[in-house]
């Protein structure tokens, strides 16, 4: 057997985003931002992740942004404010 001093282990989470359209129709005919939906999807995954809410992984000047584009029960804390 070998014997190791130090050891990590990374853990690789993959996700996989599907839209109804094509990329370009998303974007230019649903005018939909295809970023704001990854980065949405990023943050629930690295909340649960972590076992904390979303709004303490957001640094407090995108805070205003993620409201106007998510949805703002995502933020919520446990107090149930933003």
């Amino acid at each position: 057997s070998l014997s190791f001093d130090t050891a990590e282990l990374h853990v690789l989470i993959p996700a996989t985003h599907r839209f109804d359209d094509s990329l370009m129709d998303t974007v230019l005919q649903a005018n939909v931002n295809p970023i704001e939906k990854l980065e949405r999807s990023s943050v629930i995954i690295a909340s649960i992740i972590h076992n904390t809410q979303a709004s303490a992984l957001l640094h407090e000047s995108q805070r205003e942004r993620v409201v106007k584009y998510w949805s703002p029960a995502l933020l919520r804390g446990e107090n149930g404010h933003l």
